[in-house]
């Protein structure tokens, strides 16, 4: 328990009954590292994120359908308040996407695509496969198969769409 407490951990505090509470992740400072809704023992809601220093990094939908739910754009925020990384679905090809963006405000930028497989009962992070990887140094996307390989049978039209769907949003980065 000594270890637990005294490593850069984060504990958790919630109910061992089956009914509705508010769930919450405590840093070993004491800084809320986030909270979320809890509804007959499944998170379920809206998840509030925060920097070990206090700062605000994001907020989330979570347990149900990322998609579905929350069509908008999610921002997550460095703990100096820029914008780290942001994230959206699309659909393509009777297929879900989901793309996350990392370090949009640097010369380099990371693109991961996900698939989504909404028709898997399993856990919510279970149901993503990556189907395209790009990285953008110095103005030019360029393709990574880093993480496991390169599934998607399209992945220069997934960029075209994100390209286009970023501009239909005016994210600029």
């Amino acid at each position: 328990m000594d270890q637990f407490l005294n490593e850069d951990t984060v504990r958790v505090f919630d109910s061992l009954c089956q009914c509705d509470y508010i769930e919450r992740h405590i840093y070993p400072n004491g800084q809320l590292h986030y909270e979320v809704t809890v509804v007959n023992g499944r998170q379920i809601g809206l998840r509030e994120q925060y920097h070990p220093n206090g700062e605000f990094h994001g907020r989330k939908i979570v347990g149900c359908d990322f998609c579905s739910c929350n069509p908008q754009v999610v921002f997550w925020y460095d703990r100096f308040g820029d914008v780290s990384s942001f994230e959206f679905c699309l659909e393509y090809a009777s297929k879900t996407y989901y793309f996350q963006t990392i370090n949009p405000g640097d010369d380099l930028v990371y693109l991961f695509i996900h698939r989504i497989d909404t028709a898997n009962p399993q856990s919510y992070h279970s149901r993503f496969t990556i189907a395209a990887e790009f990285a953008r140094w110095k103005g030019k996307w360029e393709k990574h198969p880093f993480h496991g390989g390169d599934w998607a049978k399209c992945p220069k039209r997934l960029l075209r769409l994100y390209l286009l769907e970023c501009k239909r949003r005016e994210l600029d980065f």
